[in-house]
C-alpha cells in the first residue's frame, strides 16, 4: 500500500513540474542565440486601456489596442528560433507617461528579459525621463554627466550607441545636446575599426547637430522611430549616413496605407538586411527588407 501512494505522489508531482513547464517562459540557454540577429522595435505606445486618437478632427476618434500588439510581439521574439542577441526599443514605450502605463510596458518586457535575451531601451518624446528610470533604475548606471541615458551595447560584429534625443525646447523634435556631442564621438572613436550604429527616437539634422559625422567611416547608419514609418532616408550631404525609419508596432493613426510592425536586423560579413514583420500578416509588405552595404575603411 505505501508503494503506491508513494508512486502516485511521484505521479503528481511530475505532472505538476510539466504543468509548470508549459507556463514557464523557455530560458535562453534552452534555444541557441544568434549574435548577428537583432530585433528592432520602436515606439510601442503601451497603455493601461486602449489609445485614442482621432485623425480626422471632424470624424470618429479611432481605439488602438497598442498594449495588445506589444504583447503579439514579445510573442513573436520568444518564438524565434534562433533567438536574437539583443532587442532595441527606439522610445515611446508609453502613451502617457503614467507609474501605471510604465508598470504595464515592464512586465511586458520582463518576458524577454525573463526568458534571457536583453533589452536596451532609450526614451522618447512620450516617455518622461524621471519615470523610465524610476521603472527601469538599472538605467541610472548608464547616465552621463549631464543625467541623461546614453550608453553603448556591444555585440561581436558590431555596437550600438544610444541617447536621450528630445529636444526639451520643442519637445517633438530631435537634437543632440551641446553637452552630449563630445560623449558621443569619445563613444564612436572608441574601436574605429568596429562598425557602430546610433539608436534613438528621433532623426536629426546632421548639418545642424552633427556637421562632421561624415567624418567617422565606422558609423554604419542612425536607426530610429518617432515618425511611425518603415523607409530609409539619406540626407544630400550625408549619403554615407542613412537613417532607418522603424515603425510604430503599437498603432499608426494617418496615412492611405498605415503599417504597423517591428524589424529584424541580420547583420552579414558584407551588408545589413532589415527585414519588416507587420503586425497585419497579411499585409503584402511583411517580409520587404531594406538593405545596407557594410562600410569600411574610409568609405
Amino acid at each position: 500500500m505505501r508503494r503506491y501512494v508513494v508512486l502516485a505522489l511521484f505521479s503528481i508531482v511530475l505532472a505538476s513540474l510539466a504543468v509548470s513547464a508549459l507556463g514557464a517562459e523557455p530560458r535562453q540557454a534552452d534555444v541557441p542565440v544568434d549574435q548577428n540577429l537583432v530585433v528592432v522595435v520602436a515606439d510601442p505606445h503601451a497603455a493601461v486601456d486602449c489609445v485614442v486618437r482621432r485623425p480626422d478632427p471632424n470624424g470618429p476618434p479611432h481605439k488602438f489596442d497598442t498594449t495588445g500588439n506589444l504583447v503579439h510581439f514579445v510573442d513573436d521574439v520568444l518564438a524565434m528560433n534562433p533567438r536574437p542577441a539583443a532587442v532595441l526599443m527606439l522610445g515611446d514605450l508609453v502613451e502617457t507617461p503614467t507609474p501605471d502605463a510604465y508598470a504595464k510596458a515592464k512586465s511586458i518586457f520582463a518576458r524577454l528579459t525573463d526568458a534571457g535575451i536583453p533589452v536596451h531601451m532609450t526614451p522618447g518624446n512620450h516617455d518622461s525621463s524621471k519615470r523610465f528610470l524610476d521603472t527601469f533604475p538599472e538605467l541610472r548606471e548608464k547616465t552621463v554627466a549631464n543625467g541623461s541615458i546614453a550608453y553603448r551595447v556591444e555585440l561581436p560584429s558590431v555596437d550600438f550607441i544610444t541617447y536621450e534625443s528630445t529636444d526639451p525646447h520643442q519637445g517633438y523634435y530631435g537634437w543632440i545636446p551641446e553637452d552630449m556631442k563630445g560623449w558621443l564621438k569619445e563613444q564612436i572613436r572608441k574601436n574605429p575599426q568596429k562598425p557602430v550604429f546610433i539608436f534613438a527616437h528621433h532623426s536629426i539634422e546632421f548639418e545642424k547637430h552633427f556637421p562632421d559625422i561624415a567624418d567617422f567611416p565606422n558609423v554604419q547608419g542612425w536607426l530610429n522611430g518617432h515618425w511611425h514609418q518603415f523607409r530609409e532616408v539619406k540626407m544630400p550631404k550625408y549619403p554615407t549616413v542613412p537613417f532607418l525609419y522603424a515603425p510604430s508596432v503599437g498603432f499608426m493613426d494617418s496615412g492611405s496605407r498605415p503599417i504597423t510592425g517591428y524589424l529584424i536586423m541580420k547583420i552579414l560579413p558584407d551588408q545589413y538586411r532589415f527585414t519588416l514583420i507587420t503586425n497585419d500578416r497579411s499585409d503584402e509588405r511583411n517580409g520587404k527588407t531594406i538593405t545596407w552595404k557594410k562600410k569600411t575603411g574610409g568609405e
